[in-house]
């Protein structure tokens, strides 16, 4: 909807309504309705939810239209969590065109290549009775010679038998026989023939023209040609097909579409890490986005009985905050998020979310502030450091040795549960620094290595980096606290031990370990990690459980194929050298150990003579190993970049970990979107037998939070946590590999037309050598199931740290009240924001009296039916628990579809269900509501996720307020959203 909204705030009011009468006469329709058509593999769940909310509100304020068809067709692979989406949003199906060309094959063999996706256990009841699903005979193409475009060059149809060039009896007969090749791949006489193709839309005339000939030519002959050609649109076949009542068969369970292949070694598995920055930088914006919208939300609930307009403040920026939605919603792209558009449209993708970005932040500054303070005339706004991860802060660098100077430093869980030992650290000029509140802290070298080591050319860079334990955050709250700066000689920076790497030699290209030389380890009240002389890592503990496990940890890359080949490694497809399967191994040049407080480390400073930098004096490749008392899982920092390739040899880095004594059987588990873990067994595919062409690339899934392998025979499992979406494979037991980075030297022809050769100069000193990359994984090695599910969403949602320069008041040190209970542990806050509603800001209201405020909620529950023995069991919940200081009475509560269009129950009452070829039967619906406002005490089964619409109303009925309107996209009159959704 993205690209028709920008349509449709240029046209006039008679245009408008022009559309408007095709809209209702349903000579228009719309299919997705999302503002994009979003990527499967690389986009989160939660902004699949947000994007699709985007457009399905803007449909419903502009048209009162609701779609009812996911349209899924470019995207590539497809996934179980999607399906599962779709059923939430009340879709009766949904349209792709990419399959694994072996699945695809024998999906034509027998006729099922429109199937019912089962997307959820049987046994949980949030299933829908499943979702048709369709993949295009085709592709998404007019077929083969019928391309009627100017860019085409297929013979036209002439229809005027006085011309010579009449053809369009042969031209019919061409047609047909497609379609009856076609028809071998489905179970009915109803056949989708899309017209057109990518690129290929741009002369509608000549495309209609040309239909327009066939049909009128069949048509004539229908009763001898077996057929009747229609004008048609997805919502009406799909119709015609639940009208045959055909029997249709079962996509199996927890099965999904990934990794897609159209050919041998042309695996789509590439760009599952393509601009990894850029994938980084989305979560980031997503997870801005979430928090500030639930602080609006609850400044909106505030102010519900001000008899002013709506709130005006510095921190209430609706532009803001709808320009940082509907950036974020285009990012999630297929060729956005998936870091498959050329390199300028990424850049451009990056900029808008930035200036949506800022903005944000500066209206979080305020909010900071205004929590901080407490009154306006004290309010000196907050701000990040964007680049603490490059030691540069700006808000810390007057920080200086006998400055006298201070800084107070905000925090704010975003998240609806109490944070414990959260350590927040951020670059700062001095180790002379005192923290208030009695919080335990440490200041440390920002690199611990000798100066010949330090990195030396960034503008800015701070020496120390500043490390504070706070020991709880209460839920959607702040903390807040001073760092002042001592006398000379106060603090000394934590002390570090710093060694070259024993006893690890070079011969013949490989790397071979020499005795000698004592271990070192690093470990918490949970954790102990040993490193051999070398540095390496050689085991893992986990103290309560007295688990222990030899374990290897490396930075590898794979060389990439190229050229003169018929499929080169590129932005999507990953295909390493065939003739050279080894991964090179970053070997340890030297390593060091800090130990402060809570907190003890072991950096490793890797050897850049194998291409994980080619910069190494000034960003060298490593991998920082920390332990924190209270932690459930070790963080491991990573850095690597700029690659190498004036060898002209492109080069795909992995974060390689090796327990070779868990035996898992050759599976790993992978999430889906973040959401439901799936079960992927090496070198197989439940839904066909796969004929192996390549190893590495055909092994490799996306994952967007964690992966997973397990003992089945002693219940050890060792997860690997992401901070942004890659590729992850399990290529021997107990072994998961990350892809972290990759720079390509060829492109692999499938539409980008360019390499994956990001140089972006971020400094005067930078030569484009290459994009540098650093993030976090956070390792869990443990037989506790249940800690996955609650690590996803710390990582997900960091807590927002801020910075002011101004002296504070006394109170500002001490933590701010809870803002709600906490909620239950298996339950996680989604959304808890203004409905995005176009042309104004949320407002309920009617004739110019004011009704109160609508609040979207939804909830998740975060286990899965077995995933968890305790967690995994049906919670209650009271909703009104989400709103202190409201009374009960005020609330109205209506359970919606996913992207809050619809009432649930209707939207669930009218989907279209299919007979399916399985002894198992599929469950309806699970509906806990009927649309009573007053049940706002709700149960959640394990994997659902439910949404809410609440309004809020003014503690006084007779409070009249002025209505917040706006002239928006839908039209200047003062529409509200709570009496559209029961229209």
């Amino acid at each position: 909807m993205g690209f028709f909204w920008r349509w449709w705030r240029q046209q006039s009011r008679n245009k408008q309504r022009q559309v408007h009468r095709l809209v209702m006469g349903r000579r228009l329709q719309f299919v997705n309705g999302g503002w994009c058509m979003h990527d499967e593999a690389a986009a989160h769940y939660s902004d699949m939810i947000q994007q699709m909310t985007f457009g399905h509100l803007f449909l419903l304020k502009t048209f009162r239209l609701r779609p009812t068809i996911g349209w899924q067709i470019d995207p590539f692979g497809h996934s179980a969590t999607n399906a599962y989406l779709s059923t939430l949003m009340g879709f009766d199906g949904w349209f792709f065109a990419r399959m694994d060309y072996q699945e695809k094959a024998r999906r034509v063999n027998d006729r099922s290549l429109e199937m019912v996706m089962h997307p959820r256990d049987p046994s949980d009841r949030m299933v829908g009775g499943g979702i048709y699903t369709m993949c295009m005979a085709d592709h998404y193409c007019s077929p083969p010679g019928f391309c009627a475009d100017h860019v085409c060059r297929d013979q036209l149809i002439q229809d005027d038998p006085r011309l010579d060039d009449y053809n369009v009896e042969q031209r019919a007969t061409e047609f047909l026989k497609h379609v009856e090749e076609y028809h071998k791949a489905f179970r009915t006489s109803h056949l989708l023939v899309p017209m057109g193709c990518d690129f290929t839309h741009s002369d509608a005339a000549l495309n209609f023209a040309e239909s327009e000939k066939l049909m009128r030519y069949i048509n004539q002959r229908s009763s001898s040609l077996g057929y009747r050609l229609i004008y048609s649109t997805p919502a009406q076949y799909l119709a015609s097909i639940h009208d045959t009542h055909t029997t249709l068969p079962i996509k199996e369970t927890n099965d999904d579409f990934f990794p897609y292949a159209d050919g041998p070694h042309r695996f789509w598995t590439g760009y599952f890490t393509t601009r990894p920055t850029f994938k980084r930088y989305v979560r980031e914006c997503s997870a801005l986005l979430q928090a500030y919208e639930g602080l609006i939300a609850r400044h909106m609930i505030g102010h519900i009985d001000s008899t002013t307009r709506w709130p005006t403040h510095r921190y209430m920026d609706h532009s803001a905050l709808f320009d940082l939605r509907e950036r974020l919603a285009i990012a999630q792209h297929h060729d956005a998020v998936s870091g498959t558009a050329k390199q300028h449209v990424s850049d451009d993708y990056t900029k808008s979310l930035a200036d949506a970005r800022h903005r944000v932040e500066q209206a979080m500054g305020q909010i900071f502030a205004h929590h901080g303070y407490g009154y306006p005339d004290q309010q000196v706004p907050f701000e990040p450091c964007p680049y603490a991860n490059i030691s540069v802060c700006h808000m810390t660098e007057h920080l200086t040795p006998g400055s006298n100077a201070s800084v107070v430093v905000g925090v704010y869980n975003p998240l609806a549960w109490t944070r414990h030992n959260v350590t927040v650290s951020f670059p700062v000029p001095t180790a002379n620094l005192s923290v208030s509140g009695g919080y335990t802290f440490a200041v440390e070298a920002a690199w611990p290595f000798p100066s010949d080591q330090q990195p030396t050319t960034i503008p800015g860079r701070q020496n120390y980096t500043l490390k504070v334990s706070v020991p709880d955050i209460p839920p959607l709250s702040f903390v807040y606290f001073t760092v002042n700066v001592t006398k000379e000689g106060r603090n000394e920076p934590a002390p570090t031990r710093t060694a070259a790497a024993a006893g690890r030699v070079m011969r013949g290209g490989q790397q071979h370990q020499q005795q000698g030389g004592p271990p070192t380890t690093i470990e918490s009240d949970v954790y102990r990690l040993t490193f051999d002389a070398s540095g390496s890592l050689t085991s893992i503990t986990n103290k309560p459980t007295n688990t222990t496990v030899d374990a290897r940890h490396t930075m590898q890359y794979y060389r990439s194929f190229g050229p003169d080949s018929d499929q080169n490694s590129g932005a999507y497809i990953f295909r390493p050298n065939t003739t050279d399967r080894v991964k090179y191994d970053a070997p340890v040049k030297a390593f060091q150990v800090t130990r402060s407080g809570p907190w003890e480390c072991l950096v490793q400073l890797l050897d850049g003579a194998e291409s994980a930098s080619c910069d190494e004096a000034n960003w060298p490749a490593f991998f920082r190993y920390c332990v924190t008392d209270g932690s459930d899982a070790i963080d491991v920092d990573w850095s690597v970049g700029p690659i190498y390739i004036d060898d002209k040899q492109g080069k795909e880095f992995v974060s390689m970990w090796s327990l070779p004594a868990v035996n898992s059987s050759a599976a790993m588990a992978v999430d889906s979107n973040g959401l439901a873990m799936v079960r992927r067994t090496r070198d197989q595919r439940q839904s066909f037998a796969l004929n192996v062409t390549d190893t590495e690339a055909g092994n490799y899934y996306p994952i967007n939070s964690a992966a997973y392998v397990e003992d089945a025979s002693t219940g050890v499992r060792f997860t690997v946590l992401v901070d942004r979406a890659q590729g992850a494979a399990s290529l021997a037991d107990g072994q998961i590999e990350t892809m972290i980075h990759r720079r390509t030297v060829y492109d692999d022809n499938r539409g980008v037309a360019e390499p994956i050769n990001e140089t972006h100069p971020m400094y005067p000193t930078d030569d484009g050598k290459g994009l540098r990359v650093r993030g976090t994984h956070r390792v869990v090695l443990s037989t506790d199931t249940a800690i996955q599910r609650a690590l996803e969403q710390e990582i997900y949602h960091d807590p927002i740290v801020m910075f002011a320069s101004s002296p504070p008041p006394a109170a500002v040190a001490q933590p701010h009240v809870a803002m709600i209970e906490p909620l239950p542990r298996n339950l996680h806050l989604l959304t808890f924001s203004p409905v995005p509603w176009f042309g104004g800001r949320g407002r309920c209201c009617e004739r110019g009296r004011g009704r109160g405020a609508v609040v979207l909620v939804r909830l998740r529950h975060l286990y899965d039916v077995g995933e968890d023995a305790n967690m995994s069991v049906p919670v209650q919940y009271d909703l009104a628990g989400l709103f202190p200081g409201v009374s009960p009475q005020q609330l109205s509560a209506r359970e919606t579809t996913v992207t809050a269009n619809s009432l649930l129950h209707r939207a669930m009452d009218r989907r279209m269900v299919f007979p399916t070829q399985s002894d198992t039967t599929l469950a309806a619906f699970s509906v806990h509501g009927d649309g009573d406002e007053s049940t706002l005490l709700v149960t959640m089964l394990p994997g659902e996720i439910r949404t809410w619409s609440v309004l809020v109303r003014p503690r006084y009925d007779d409070l009249s307020l002025l209505c917040d309107c706006e002239e928006g996209v839908g039209g200047d009159e003062c529409v509200s959203y709570w009496d559209v959704l029961t229209e």
